[in-house]
């Protein structure tokens, strides 16, 4: 289940972080334990587990945000989207935004459509919950543009999480805000029929 393989994860990070010493691996087993604890982050949303064990990893000293230096696009956004999600659930409003702006930041200097669609969407989820509903709509914009069903649908296996679908659930609450009710409802069909689509609720 999630639930076991979160733990699992939360675990590994936990027990690795601790091994890491200075030596000529470093840098990969950096990468390896905060690949697990970015995916430990995004695995555990939405499961009511307590954050406060991955907040203090993701505080260690093991290269969290220092991504530019060795792994992956694929890996470096993985850290980046959990990261992201950790302080937005630990109630870390502004830092979570902070870490949303830097990921879009990274993944346009990447040029890399994968890595853009999650930071648009750590974005679209941080400014909603900051009240910044007009930023947040434009990031959906940016999602739905970019989003290619045959080539992007399998990303929720990786994150957890669907790019639009995501979007389109934040942007039917924004736009019930916003006093919009029948394109709310439109935005919640659509997340439902593409959540059908691909056997994942978000």
């Amino acid at each position: 289940t999630r639930i076991r393989q979160t733990t699992a994860l939360v675990a590994f990070g936990s027990d690795f972080a601790g091994t890491v010493t200075a030596n000529p691996f470093r840098r990969t087993r950096n990468r390896r334990v905060t690949d697990a604890c970015g995916t430990a982050a995004i695995s555990a949303d939405g499961d009511g587990l307590t954050y406060w064990p991955l907040a203090e990893i993701l505080r260690t000293d093991v290269g969290i945000m220092d991504s530019d230096r060795a792994g992956t696009i694929r890996e470096k956004a993985t850290v980046l989207f959990g990261s992201t999600i950790a302080k937005l659930v630990d109630c870390q409003l502004t830092k979570g935004l902070e870490h949303a702006q830097n990921f879009v930041r990274r993944a346009e200097e990447w040029r890399d459509d994968e890595a853009a669609l999650m930071a648009y969407t750590a974005a679209v989820i941080a400014n909603f919950f900051l009240g910044r509903l007009e930023q947040a709509s434009e990031l959906v914009a940016l999602v739905s543009a970019r989003y290619n069903p045959r080539e992007h649908g399998k990303l929720v296996q990786i994150y957890q999480h669907d790019p639009l679908i995501v979007s389109l659930v934040y942007s039917g609450h924004i736009e019930w805000l916003l006093g919009r009710p029948g394109r709310a409802r439109e935005c919640c069909v659509t997340a439902r029929q593409l959540a059908n689509e691909i056997g994942h609720p978000f």
